[in-house]
């Protein structure tokens, strides 16, 4: 999916990185997941949800928050994967990315 909330737009795919973790760990949350890996290439999706950066702009201390919201009803394990390196998963997450924001046109 994509979103449009003005606050968001401004940090670009930042925003699209920390909804991609919010959902992931909802949806566990959801159907009754006792934990959840995030994988993640982007450092701060771990670095501010463990309060090792200080979140500035509104989505950042959002994110926050909600992770110690839901740390409260699942255990989440963030685990660090390169960015553009071949990794199956994460240029599968990039190629749908660019193709819900309209950078891929496939037709």
């Amino acid at each position: 999916g994509k979103g449009d909330h003005p606050e968001y737009a401004s940090m670009r795919n930042v925003a699209g990185e920390i909804f991609g973790s919010e959902v992931a760990i909802n949806y566990a949350i959801e159907h009754g997941y006792s934990a959840i890996y995030i994988y993640y290439d982007y450092e701060g999706i771990q670095k501010w949800a463990d309060g090792l950066w200080k979140a500035n702009k509104f989505g950042t201390q959002r994110y926050q928050q909600i992770i110690k919201e839901f740390r409260k009803k699942i255990a989440i394990q963030f685990i660090k994967v390169l960015a553009h390196s071949g990794d199956l998963y994460n240029e599968r997450a990039d190629y749908l990315a660019k193709k819900a924001a309209g950078v891929i046109n496939e037709d």
